[in-house]
């Protein structure tokens, strides 16, 4: 059984490898196995969304609680305004969280009724499961859906519109013949969430010829999987590849890396090689103790890249072009914040009152006992 959902279309485009059934993904962790804030914060938004179509309505304070962004709610603030805000202006009330499994052979899709979040298990071995965030339809006017992206950019993401929107034209022509006959078509697309408001620039419709093509094109990738090689690239980070701790390439590139690296800088332990599997206090700290070398070298080649760029757009192979980015990120400045509440009459003490210690991680580290510390507490 090939494991493959429709959010995992943009890798199966770059790489198929991942969706071997032979391949462990269950000890590939997923990328970087850490769920970053932005994603947290995506999903508190996804939630929100879904709550305020579906009900029962929540407050933004408790999704931000429930996915642990709290310190993020500002920005959680200024996007549900504009998220909401498109909610509410639609002719035609919205379904959030519909979920679909889409037979690209046989040329059908079904709506799952299961009620759980991502539950997938009425889905059959040749079906795609996939959940649209928003799908409108009253039976009148052209079936349309659309896809929350709430990250800094939106680009990308194309290979899953086009898998949606094959399933919902597959649903519709089985469900509601009379529709399909009528338009032969659907509308889809992303809804990118910024903190000025919803951008829906990435809409447009998808007729009987593309979805055709689009068809022809998944079954291909599909087919192709159970033979496939690992492609590496960007997108074995940046589309968080569910193999990537376990796939030939990335090993391979580790290995490459340790070769690379000043032996002298490396510290030799008998029995322990790099591996995200700790056996023992002494292990982890010798893996710690090879992180900080493998950091440094990172760095360098970072620099290495950052340089060679500059400020120059460079075209690669496929099309797509190596350049420096910038992006704007609200700073607040705590000297001028201060000299507001000054100016506001507070005084030192007030100012103080405001103060709070945190206690903040520091890292794990290896901590040397201090010498004769036995003899003085002794």
């Amino acid at each position: 059984m090939i494991r493959f959902s429709a959010s995992k279309a943009p890798l199966l485009t770059k790489c198929k490898y991942p969706f071997r059934p032979d391949v462990d993904v269950a000890n590939g962790n997923g990328g970087t196995g850490k769920v970053s804030d932005d994603a947290q914060c995506g999903r508190a938004l996804h939630r929100m969304a879904e709550c305020h179509i579906n009900g029962p309505e929540r407050k933004l304070e408790e999704a931000a609680r429930e996915f642990g962004v709290e310190h993020h709610l500002p920005r959680l603030a200024r996007s549900w305004i504009g998220m909401r805000q498109w909610i509410d202006t639609r002719e035609i009330a919205p379904i959030a969280e519909v979920k679909f499994a889409l037979d690209v052979h046989g040329r059908r899709a079904r709506r799952l009724t299961a009620p759980g979040e991502r539950d997938y298990s009425e889905a059959g071995e040749h079906e795609t499961p996939m959940t649209i965030d928003v799908v409108t339809f009253d039976g009148d006017a052209m079936p349309s859906f659309r896809d929350w992206k709430t990250g800094y950019t939106a680009e990308g993401y194309w290979p899953q519109i086009a898998v949606n929107a094959l399933a919902v034209a597959y649903w519709v022509r089985a469900e509601h013949p009379e529709l399909w006959d009528h338009y032969q078509a659907v509308e889809g697309g992303l809804l990118h969430v910024t903190g000025e408001g919803v951008n829906e620039d990435r809409v447009r419709v998808f007729d009987r010829y593309e979805l055709t093509a689009i068809a022809q094109d998944l079954a291909g990738d599909l087919a192709a999987v159970p033979a496939s090689a690992p492609t590496p690239g960007p997108h074995c980070l940046d589309l968080h590849c569910p193999a990537f701790r376990v796939c030939p390439a990335t090993v391979a590139s580790v290995a490459a890396v340790a070769q690379l690296v000043p032996a002298h800088k490396l510290v030799r332990h008998e029995g322990y090689t790099l591996s995200p599997r700790i056996h023992s206090a002494d292990h982890a700290a010798w893996e710690k103790h090879q992180l900080r070398t493998f950091y440094s070298y990172a760095d360098t080649v970072e620099q290495a890249v950052a340089d060679f760029v500059g400020e120059t757009e460079h075209e690669l192979e496929d099309g797509s072009v190596l350049k420096k980015t910038y992006r704007e990120v609200p700073r607040l400045s705590t000297a001028d914040l201060i000299a507001l509440a000054r100016g506001k009459g507070a005084n030192d003490e007030e100012i103080a009152a405001c103060t709070r210690m945190n206690r903040e991680s520091a890292g794990i580290r290896v901590v040397r006992p201090k010498k004769n510390q036995k003899e003085r507490t002794g």
